[in-house]
């Protein structure tokens, strides 16, 4: 699934890059990571640097902290190895992922996923090439019993085990990883509470934040978007408190104007609890929940991004599993977790919104047809979450009722004539190769390709482009002969002065009254339209091929020489060029009889 490249995107705030003195410009050269403490100011990303440094300038005039580490890691949008990123085994519209390691690794096999977005091909390639725990977790086999598959029944557990030992999800789950579930799985792990995290004024074993789920009461506490919390849920030994809840208020804004605010959640746990999002009025039951996750074992656990309207909302951290509070820890390690709420105003409704066409590929997620686009989303989830490419397409021809283009097969070719001809690469299956020689980075696929038609006006060097009429990166092929039997007599990937860059533009020599099939695709995996333009060079073309003798009139001389030379190998007699004087010839000659005009 190639897409089209574009550069690295970050999250930055706009006039944060204007409020950028030049000194930190000049300090945004260090050769330290980011994601990493240091004790200078300044790291090796010059974009995530100035965007650092904009929101806390100690970081370019002083240590490169571990505040200034968190900052990168919530804001470096792009970033390899930045948490803002999301997960290397997860599908996101972003770029990049939050494992520097894995996401410099599938970087390196296609660089679309650290310039664009971050599809679910980069996600199946972080499961092959990646350290980590894919998507396997939980799985057939006990946790505490060797087995031949990778994973265990108890998600939590698997996940913990997994993350220590990636062969456990890999390979079989043997004998060490049993060992290591014993060990892990039993609790007694402590989440970290990032650097420049908000702390939960509600002391352990207390319980004054929560005004409608704790026996006690109490205001909930505000909470900051985009920013870590750390709080407890426990109890002092020998109090006997029942369990604990903690709500926090959480106020959505829209910047954009969209009416929608992308909302997910993230929670890390000693022992099991949940967070869920509610409605601020009323005391709304847990279960209503519009948005929630679980989390147990210090295992990071995130939901889906859900797009919510502006306004105020409650977030609940409960002990237990959504949506019943039970259970509590006492206060200590295992009492602890950390929050994080992540907001982004990119919040489209991917299906039944716009008048995007769900047979047309598109670098944004989802299509117009609701019912279509459903469909598509229900097989491949990324067509929804990361972008409606090829495979999208591929997928809505077949399964929406149209059917592909006309024109998507050789045998369905349109008519083109001289001068522009519509083009568009709407509801066409990829399904088309090239010669390796038609190709400027080693692919031989010609994505989305459609078919034309051309016979011939005149004979000499005639052109074939996109160059000034098509919007895509295209690609050209010309064949003489017919589907069954065709032979490539010119392509071209990138015209060399072409506008837009990636349009194409190829020459051949043509034949008065021969026919050319003309295959157009695209490069990438996303389609496009416009034109594509057939033009015969003024001054090197003759419509006159048929004057065999060259006395300017085409009459029964021409017709002798035709026939004299009948199924002879070329020669001037062969007018269509297909190496022999046939039918075809004949043909070409009886429709030119008269003066050269």
């Amino acid at each position: 699934m190639l897409l089209l490249h574009r550069l690295r995107i970050f999250f930055v705030p706009i006039v944060s890059a204007i409020a950028a003195s030049a000194a930190t410009g000049q300090i945004c050269n260090s050769t330290s990571s980011c994601l990493s403490a240091h004790a200078s100011g300044g790291c090796s990303d010059a974009e995530c640097c100035i965007t650092v440094c904009s929101l806390d300038p100690a970081c370019c005039s002083g240590d490169w902290d571990a505040s200034c580490v968190f900052t990168a890691e919530i804001n470096c949008l792009g970033l390899c190895g930045a948490t803002v990123n999301g997960s290397c085994f997860k599908a996101h519209a972003n770029p990049s992922c939050d494992d520097e390691a894995c996401c410099l690794a599938v970087c390196v096999f296609d660089d679309f996923c650290c310039t664009a977005v971050w599809d679910f091909t980069c996600s199946l390639q972080a499961g092959f090439v990646c350290e980590g725990t894919p998507s396997v977790c939980p799985s057939e086999g006990n946790c505490n019993a060797p087995h031949a598959t990778g994973g265990c029944n108890d998600g939590a557990c698997c996940e913990a085990v997994c993350s220590v030992d990636p062969s456990c999800c890999s390979g079989p789950w043997d004998a060490i990883c049993v060992s290591l579930a014993a060990e892990i799985c039993q609790g007694n792990c402590q989440p970290s509470c990032p650097s420049g995290s908000n702390l939960e004024p509600e002391a352990c074993g207390s319980r004054s934040n929560d005004d409608c789920y704790s026996v006690n009461g109490g205001a909930p506490t505000n909470l900051p978007p985009d920013r870590a919390l750390c709080g407890t849920l426990g109890y002092m030994a020998g109090t006997g408190t029942g369990p604990d809840v903690d709500a926090y208020t959480l106020a959505l804004t829209d910047p954009d104007g969209d009416g929608l605010v992308s909302v997910r959640l993230q929670l890390t746990s000693a022992s099991k609890a949940f967070v869920a999002l509610l409605p601020i009025a009323g005391c709304a039951p847990i279960s209503s929940a519009s948005l929630s996750v679980n989390s147990n074992l210090c295992i990071l656990r995130e939901s889906d991004a859900l797009c919510v309207a502006p306004g105020n909302y409650r977030v609940l951290v409960g002990a237990g599993e959504f949506p019943t509070v039970n259970g509590i820890p006492q206060c200590g390690p295992e009492s602890m977790y950390t929050l994080f709420i992540e907001t982004n105003q990119k919040c489209a409704v991917p299906c039944g919104t716009g008048t995007a066409s769900c047979y047309f590929p598109r670098a944004l997620p989802g299509c117009s047809d609701a019912a279509c686009c459903s469909t598509v989303c229900a097989v491949d989830p990324a067509c929804c979450e990361a972008a409606w490419d090829g495979l999208c397409v591929d997928a809505a021809v077949l399964a929406c009722g149209l059917g592909p283009a006309v024109n998507d097969e050789c045998a369905g070719a349109l008519l083109a004539v001289d001068g522009e001809n519509p083009l568009s690469l709407e509801r066409a299956i990829t399904d088309g190769t090239l010669s390796q020689s038609c190709t400027t980075n080693g692919s031989t696929t010609s994505y989305h390709d459609v078919w034309f038609r051309y016979v011939a006006t005149r004979s000499g060097i005639t052109t074939v482009e996109t160059c000034g009429v098509g919007n895509f990166d295209s690609r050209i092929a010309v064949y003489s002969g017919n589907c069954a039997k065709r032979t490539l007599i010119a392509c071209n990937d990138n015209g060399p002065f072409c506008i837009p860059l990636g349009t194409s533009q190829l020459e051949f020599t043509s034949v008065l009254g021969a026919q050319y099939l003309i295959q157009i695709g695209t490069n990438q995996g996303y389609g496009g339209d416009g034109a594509f333009r057939i033009n015969c060079n003024d001054g090197l073309c003759s419509s006159c091929a048929a004057d065999l003798n060259g006395d300017a009139i085409v009459d029964a001389a021409d017709l002798s020489m035709l026939l004299n030379a009948w199924g002879a190998n070329g020669g001037v007699a062969d007018i269509d060029g297909d190496g022999i004087v046939d039918a075809p010839d004949l043909t070409i000659l009886l429709g030119a009889f008269g003066d050269c005009g």
